[in-house]
Parts: structure tokens; sequence; C-alpha cells
């Protein structure tokens, strides 16, 4: 039940799928292998807005996304509340128009060590995968983002967890509210 879950929106915006990878490579620094991957999703990005090929996804393919950025509350390793931020993010078709997602994913990120790395400062690879029948919830986590402030409680699974699930529902929320589309 999301009913009484609050949130404050901080970012609404709709990037393409070169605009989502040319961030995301000039944001982060990747090992090789991710770095060649980014760079062979890049040019299938350009080429498919050439034109110059047609890419399938099931159920469609997605040439765009919107994202926002939200703060949440939930609680610090004190039990205490706390703000949080997380970005939710689904796909959009060629014409411009939001997909319908089928899927809600959560997609915690990797280990970081700077908050330009989060999901609401940096577009992720994430974002370059997105589907069109997904929707994706990202939060920053303690210690990054809104709350960057703070000491990011390493290894406390359970404050993560929590974290992420009140993330979960904040953002399923702020789609709910703010897509024109169903899930």
């Amino acid at each position: 039940d999301v009913a009484n879950v609050k949130y404050q929106v901080t970012n609404d915006q709709e990037a393409g799928p070169v605009e989502v990878l040319r961030n995301f490579v000039n944001g982060s620094e990747c090992d090789p292998d991710v770095e060649a991957y980014v760079n062979q999703l890049r040019s299938e990005a350009e080429q498919q807005q050439r034109g110059a090929m047609t890419r399938t996804a099931t159920p469609k393919a997605t040439w765009g996304f919107r994202y926002i950025d939200f703060n949440y509350e939930s609680i610090d390793e004190q039990g205490k509340p706390v703000t949080l931020s997380a970005r939710v993010c689904w796909g959009m078709d060629i014409m411009g128009k939001e997909i319908s997602p089928k899927y809600m994913v959560l997609c915690p990120h990797s280990t970081i060590a700077a908050d330009y790395e989060t999901p609401t400062r940096n577009a992720s690879l994430e974002n370059a995968l997105l589907q069109g029948d997904r929707l994706l919830i990202m939060p920053d986590y303690l210690g990054y983002g809104a709350s960057k402030d703070r000491v990011h409680p390493y290894i406390n699974h359970d404050l993560c967890t929590r974290n992420s699930i009140d993330a979960l529902k904040a953002g399923y929320k702020v789609f709910a509210d703010m897509s024109k589309v169903p899930m």
C-alpha cells in the first residue's frame, strides 16, 4: 500500500538513449570491458536515431527515457527518520510517448565512492539497459544524494534493505502519480 507514502520530486526529465549513454560514459570511470560494451550500446543507439537499423525489444523498443529524481522518508542506523533520494525511470517510444511498464525492478547500484556516482547525479548503466516493459527504481542510499553529509553504513544489509524497500514504495507512488500510462 503506497497511499500514505510521501515524496518530493527534485528532477523530472526526458532523455534519449544517446544522451543517457554519453552521460554515463562522461560521468563515470569504467573498466575496459564495460567501456567497450557501453560504446557498442552507444553506437547502436546512434544508428537507431539515424534510422539505419531497427532494434526490437520485447514487447517494444525503448528510444528514450523519462526519469524522475525524488526524495523520500526512511530510517537511519539509529532508527530515526531520514530523507533519502532515488530515481524512478521508465521507457518512451520513438514518438516520445511513455511505454506502460509491466515489471517493476529495484536496481541497487554497485559499490561507489563518491556522490557524483549516484543514480540521481549521473546516468547509470541500468538506464542504458532499460527495456520498454520495465519500471526501474534506483536508490542512492544513506550517505549519498540527499543524505550525502552522512556516512554510508557499509555492510548494514538490514538498513540498506529497509531504505531500498522505502525507495521502491515511493518510486512506485511517483510513477503512479506522474506517469501518463498505467503500470
